[in-house]
């Protein structure tokens, strides 16, 4: 069985949090962020009005995209999966705009040269029992796992693992992250 770990961009390599306060000219503060909400940018930075918050993203054109930083755990977390011998690939969402594509694909060119991209919304295409999603979306893991692949949800504070994130250094969340999906493959080849 060949393993495939399939890493989100946004919120788990490039920390898209702190870009966005950047965007609004906001230093950036975590903790003001409801905890739980995956809406939480939105709705600190303007009010919850989507459309303002992608409108000034989108004001930012492809430059918004390929300079955010890495999260702190970003390189950590790629060592650790490509030291155990699994694949690796880099799947991310683009917003409406077309600068998130090329921007988002500068970005893992500048960063993450050897890592394969898709860009696609629907990440559940991609399951399958040798496969594990690693994003800090709930609901991307929760469609990739009813399609027959596993999933590891990123502690961050906009979604169900804010606790832990609140409590986790860089180190914590690639132990607990590598944790996971080596469970994961472990009891995907007694199933086989």
């Amino acid at each position: 069985m060949d393993k495939l770990v399939i890493l989100d961009m946004d919120g788990v390599l490039a920390d898209f949090g702190r870009q966005a306060f950047w965007a609004f000219d906001r230093e950036y503060n975590v903790d003001v962020l409801e905890a739980g909400n995956w809406y939480c940018l939105e709705k600190e930075l303007c009010g919850g009005n989507t459309d303002d918050f992608w409108g000034k993203v989108n004001l930012f054109g492809e430059n918004f995209w390929k300079s955010m930083k890495e999260t702190g755990e970003a390189g950590l977390l790629v060592s650790e999966i490509k030291s155990r011998g699994y694949g690796l690939m880099v799947c991310t969402a683009a917003a409406d705009s077309p600068a998130s594509w090329s921007g988002k694909r500068i970005w893992m060119r500048d960063h993450f040269p050897d890592i394969p991209v898709c860009i696609m919304k629907d990440k559940f295409l991609l399951a399958g029992r040798d496969r594990v999603l690693v994003d800090d979306n709930d609901e991307n893991c929760r469609k990739f796992q009813l399609a027959g692949g596993g999933a590891v949800v990123v502690p961050r504070r906009w979604n169900s693992c804010h606790a832990a994130a609140a409590t986790m250094s860089a180190g914590g969340t690639v132990e607990f992250v590598m944790g996971l999906v080596d469970h994961y493959f472990v009891n995907a080849e007694r199933l086989l």
